[in-house]
């Protein structure tokens, strides 16, 4: 039987400059690469406006990138601030997009779907379905009228 060494210390002290030095990297890439970064020059928000608050959400920016449960978002009358959490933040200037640039909402079970116009696409956040309700007592400028179910459409298409 092969008697196992202790790891060495400064293997471990090595190693984690290393870990954050390429967490860094993947998510300024993901800045760069998703459009946030250009978002930003146009949308960087100074501070949270008051609002809903919703945290741990998700989001679909392009076909490849996608932020699963690490997007907090505030609803305000000015419009949908976003931030990534802590952990993913870096190179993530929050941003406070208009109400210009959102779409109707769309229902997916119990799930609102919120687009999001960009210049490289659409992006999809994903809010819980008692969204809807608030977006058309308080959203200025939001396009009310193409708030539908997506089941809605489905039975008129039958």
């Amino acid at each position: 039987m092969a008697i196992r060494e202790p790891l060495n210390p400064i293997i471990l002290v090595g190693f984690a400059p290393v870990a954050v030095c390429f967490w860094l990297i993947v998510t300024s890439s993901i800045a760069k690469e998703s459009g946030w970064k250009l978002m930003a020059s146009r949308y960087a928000a100074e501070r949270r406006p008051h609002g809903v608050r919703y945290f741990w959400r998700s989001m679909r920016l392009t076909a490849f990138v996608g932020y699963r449960r690490c997007i907090n978002v505030t609803l305000s009358t000015a419009g949908v601030y976003l931030v990534p959490s802590l952990l993913f933040r870096f190179r993530h200037t929050p941003l406070l997009v208009p109400w210009d640039q959102v779409g109707g909402v769309e229902h997916r079970h119990y799930v609102c779907v919120l687009p999001i116009r960009t210049d490289s696409g659409t992006w999809k956040l994903f809010l819980p379905g008692s969204v809807a309700d608030w977006l058309q007592r308080h959203a200025p400028n939001w396009p009310n009228q193409s708030l539908e179910r997506t089941a809605d459409r489905r039975e008129d298409l039958l």
